[in-house]
């Protein structure tokens, strides 16, 4: 088992559920020290986000990227109160040592391309829809009802720009002694305040050091797992970065630069039984069946669901779910078969599996139901990217994700206290940020 050599077949499990604790007692009141949303759409999409922090009254801190500009946000906050900032070009010197993240600049290089989901002369682009089923069955964006054109330029490693917003957000929270953090996306409907307070109680030394609120009301799942659930094949939610609630006091992990990067980041708490689900939220519609999507995902959704597999094959103590029981020792060597190929082997045995069953579905189906077509195409590019994945690639991910862990936390430790946003950002690098009503 240490080895990886003698596990049996990994089969895709439609839910982690049992993973987390039920209940927590809410026993710890604090408060909210900041609400951070890593950013990389039009600032008008921030008013739910300025409305909590409000309510929550602590800032709002908005990382900006992509369409997101740190002028038009600062504006967004002009009614409360917190800072926006642009991530500059050489990110702070605890992001750019991640390992994991070269891995993600140099798939820039290496990355195949997959053909456009609705090119030049498509009639899909240029229709026009009713509802929003039309729109998903189409191909198009929920939102505009337009086929978003699928191009080589497409970047391969779009979670390199998350996580590093996401990872200098801690930094930046490290500086200032912040103790709980709530991470919020841009597409995300939050809960109430009320809510996110309970969440807050949850945290503490006998309780829980995370809470997420995963999205249910169009489901937070990739591609392949949308699918299962097109083809009525069982497939839950699990935890998320969209809505996640830390507490700073605890030892930190990172937010590495793959897909499922949320999960990679509440790996240990999940491990521990530390992680809370207080309920859950309703995230802005998208078209999941994108080929590009797919093909990008792959990777990160075999890695993270090979990593959660583990888990399920624990010591009792802590499946179980009794908090902090057996030796640290013990619940740090779950990750070692992860660190061998044999491991992965089997986990890409499975996920061909998952993959064919639900091909094969889809296929049954696309001769009666258009949709099913355009569905079947965005698996297949799923199915391609997974021939590619190599035991090997996984295995050193993992190795290199463990030694990142270790790096991050030796500079987190190195940083200094700030008493201001400024002094805080300069120290990073940062440069181009703007507060409102703060130091």
């Amino acid at each position: 088992m240490l080895h990886g050599e003698s596990v049996r077949a990994v089969a895709h499990r439609p839910s982690h559920a049992h993973l987390v604790r039920p209940e927590w007692p809410e026993v710890y009141p604090d408060t909210v020290c900041a609400v951070v949303v890593p950013a990389s759409r039009p600032s008008q999409g921030l008013s739910a986000a300025v409305a909590l922090a409000e309510e929550l009254d602590c800032p709002l801190v908005v990382a900006c990227s992509g369409r997101a500009r740190v002028e038009d946000v600062a504006r967004e906050l002009d009614s409360w109160q917190g800072v926006a900032f642009a991530i500059p070009e050489e990110p702070p010197t605890a992001v750019r040592r991640m390992r994991t993240r070269e891995l993600a600049l140099e798939s820039r290089h290496r990355f195949r391309p997959v053909a456009a989901a609705a090119g030049v002369g498509d009639p899909r682009a240029s229709k026009s829809f009713q509802t929003k089923d039309e729109v998903v069955a189409a191909g198009a964006d929920v939102t505009t009802g337009v086929v978003e054109l699928v191009g080589s330029a497409a970047d391969p490693a779009p979670y390199l720009d998350a996580s590093t917003k996401r990872n200098v957000a801690l930094l930046l929270s490290r500086q200032l002694g912040w103790r709980r953090l709530l991470f919020l996306d841009d597409d995300i409907q939050p809960p109430p305040a009320s809510e996110i307070a309970r969440g807050v109680s949850m945290l503490g030394p006998g309780g829980a050091s995370m809470a997420s609120w995963p999205a249910h009301e169009f489901p937070d799942n990739s591609v392949v797992c949308h699918a299962r659930r097109t083809v009525g094949l069982t497939q839950d939610t699990f935890l998320a970065g969209g809505c996640l609630l830390v507490d700073l006091t605890r030892p930190l992990p990172f937010f590495p630069a793959v897909y499922n990067e949320d999960w990679l980041f509440c790996w240990e708490a999940v491990r521990d039984r530390r992680m809370a689900l207080p309920g859950t939220v309703d995230q802005q519609p998208y078209n999941p069946f994108d080929p590009r999507r797919a093909a990008r995902e792959e990777f990160g959704d075999v890695l993270g669901e090979g990593l959660f597999a583990l888990l399920h094959q624990s010591p009792a103590d802590l499946l179980l779910g009794l908090v902090g029981k057996g030796p640290v020792a013990d619940r740090t060597k779950i990750v070692e078969p992860a660190r061998y190929r044999g491991y992965w082997s089997q986990v890409i045995d499975g996920r061909r599996q998952l993959h064919g069953e639900v091909v094969a579905r889809l296929e049954a189906l696309a001769r009666f139901t258009p949709a099913a077509l355009q569905q079947l195409e965005a698996v297949r590019a799923g199915q391609e990217r997974l021939d590619r994945i190599t035991s090997h690639e996984l295995a050193e991910f993992v190795a290199l994700w463990q030694q990142d862990l270790a790096t991050w936390r030796y500079e987190l430790a190195q940083l200094r206290r700030q008493d201001s946003y400024k002094a805080a950002l300069n120290q990073l690098g940062i440069d181009e940020f703007q507060r409102v009503g703060v130091m």
